[in-house]
């Protein structure tokens, strides 16, 4: 019965990828093969997929690049934008591409929020909220993870990420801290609630995976 199910399955993955992938069945394992010869169990074609997008995505993040940005944005769905580890599905606002193009266009300012403890009212165009994401360099992050969520021990919310977003694939950059001080002897010291995670949420669509989610999770007051 087990191997009747795992032939269905791979026909249904062949019909979505007709054309892209070679199949072969081992041990009750499917494996994919590409058109260069490199050989995959299915997963791990998912996963390389999502790490190629979301690489691209933090690529456009960093040069500030908003039109190879809104090419990564899911069609249909949009991008939703979560300030910290706790999303707010009614309260963070989601654009789709083409609501991007009309945001950076008109120069629009946005109320994307409130300042963790100050309570400020953070009014920004989209061109200037994005920069935040490339003030630490997430390429480069100490621990990367594909659908598994890094937070520092010392984070003081209850992450919703699982919550939200039940059946899709992301991508996890950590850094477990971005500044230190010096105490009283002189000594540098590392500032464990500088912590940040910048979690990339994908889904499929059309054969391709596109950006539905960016949570920026990090210490908050």
């Amino acid at each position: 019965m087990k191997k009747i199910l795992l032939i269905i399955l791979a026909i249904i993955i062949l019909i979505a990828l007709a054309g892209i992938y070679k199949f072969n069945f081992t041990n009750d394992d499917i494996y994919v093969m590409d058109n260069g010869g490199k050989v995959m169990m299915i997963d791990d074609v998912t996963e390389e997929a999502v790490r190629g997008v979301a690489e691209e995505v933090l690529i456009a993040l960093n040069n500030n690049n908003v039109e190879s940005f809104k090419k990564l944005v899911h069609p249909n769905k949009g991008v939703r934008f979560s300030s910290d580890g706790v999303i707010m599905i009614q309260n963070d606002k989601k654009y789709t591409p083409s609501e991007i193009g009309k945001l950076i266009e008109t120069n629009e300012v946005v109320l994307w929020g409130y300042a963790d403890g100050s309570g400020r009212s953070i009014n920004e165009t989209f061109s200037e909220y994005i920069k935040q994401y490339s003030r630490v360099n997430y390429l480069k992050a100490s621990e990367i993870s594909y659908n598994i969520q890094i937070r520092s021990n010392g984070a003081n919310t209850i992450s919703n990420i699982r919550d939200v977003y039940k059946n899709n694939q992301f991508m996890s950059y950590h850094y477990p801290y971005t500044s230190t001080y010096k105490n009283n002897t002189g000594e540098e010291v590392i500032q464990p609630m500088s912590w940040t995670t910048l979690n990339l949420i994908f889904e499929e669509y059309d054969r391709e995976y596109y950006l539905i989610g960016i949570v920026k999770d990090n210490w908050t007051i």
